[in-house]
């Protein structure tokens, strides 16, 4: 089952087959590897050996370009057009770093792969659009999929947060909600940490509450969580009930805060199974995102056995909602309506 994970740079990239050849700023091919504290490469034109990143002799954990960036015990690279992943061990036992390594600069990143555990990580991989992580759930392995981002710079929340001036007097911003219900928030932090709120904020200065009583998801327990995501950059709930993870991603979707709605489709691909698959299916259907992916991907999977333990529902998907019907009829027929093309069912190791 594919399931969506949040991939996080400061800087986006574009990613292609993790093979681990590659032609960049040197001219040529070579193959990519990490022996002890550092990472080489061996030109294929020259057959010479290259110290690309970090130290032979000495260790450490610290960003910086070429020779200045220190690792510990590095794993074997994956590479693509132009920048190379490592995962690297720490001192520690189960301490984990995952870096890039980009290939025309030679520009060391720390990044972060958000909602996978690194102490039960199989393997990784990277496509041209997409990076796959194989992990440990249970007895079994599970595949989780995040799209790179193209063109796209990321602002990281400590750096949204630096830019809150203290010495202006702190002013709340009421939020009405459903029932009657009102929740305060710094006005500060809305500034800061959300370009729609901003928007709204900066063309009426004078604003001090804002109506979301038309809002269906915007109940009390739903919007707090956005509002402490905002203050936190969080959601780390250990469990969430199906209809709280859905009205946080129809929040996140219509204030435009992509992270949180990347950490609402997690929750709900954690509790992704033949039994659930066609309700959440129902209510994601053509919004392409990763759930939805990770949706028929499943049932390509595993079509006749849902479909037949699943008849109640089938008849009303049939009555409600009729495009939704046309594609569990075409899944699998390679038909130009068919949600998932042929091209698209192969495996990540195929």
């Amino acid at each position: 089952m594919a399931v969506a994970f949040l991939l996080r740079y400061e800087r986006s990239m574009d990613a292609t087959n993790g093979a681990l050849r590659h032609r960049s700023w040197f001219q040529g091919f070579g193959i990519f590897d990490t022996e002890g504290y550092g990472v080489f490469m061996l030109s294929f034109e020259t057959h010479e050996i290259t110290l690309l990143a970090g130290d032979l002799r000495h260790w450490g954990s610290k960003d910086g370009v070429g020779q200045l960036a220190r690792f510990w015990h590095l794993k074997r690279p994956v590479v693509n057009d132009r920048y190379l992943f490592m995962r690297t061990e720490g001192p520690a036992i189960y301490q984990w770093r995952q870096c890039r390594l980009d290939l025309k600069t030679l520009e060391v990143n720390s990044v972060i792969f958000e909602g996978v555990d690194h102490n039960g990580l199989l393997t990784y991989c990277a496509s041209e659009r997409e990076v796959y992580v194989v992990q440990y759930v249970g007895q079994g392995a599970q595949l989780l999929v995040a799209s790179l981002e193209e063109d796209h710079e990321v602002q990281l929340a400590h750096q949204q947060f630096t830019g809150i001036d203290l010495a202006e007097p702190v002013s709340s911003v009421a939020f009405r909600l459903r029932c009657k219900a009102k929740l305060h928030v710094d006005r500060r932090i809305l500034l800061a940490r959300s370009e729609h709120f901003r928007k709204l904020l900066m063309a009426d200065q004078t604003m001090t509450e804002i109506d979301l009583t038309g809002e269906a998801a915007a109940d009390v327990k739903s919007f707090t969580v956005l509002l402490r995501f905002l203050m936190t950059d969080r959601w780390d709930a250990a469990s969430v009930e199906p209809e709280l993870a859905f009205n946080v991603r129809d929040l996140a979707q219509s204030f435009g805060l992509p992270r949180l709605m990347a950490f609402a489709e997690g929750h709900l691909q954690q509790q992704l199974s033949g039994e659930t698959v066609l309700k959440i299916l129902g209510r994601v259907i053509g919004s392409a995102t990763p759930l939805e992916k990770a949706c028929w991907h499943l049932l390509t999977l595993e079509r006749e056995a849902i479909l037949k333990h699943s008849q109640h529902e089938v008849d009303e998907i049939v009555q409600k909602n009729p495009d939704f019907a046309k594609k569990l009829i075409l899944l699998g027929t390679g038909a130009p309506s068919d949600p998932v093309p042929s091209k698209r069912r192969r495996t990540w190791w195929s």
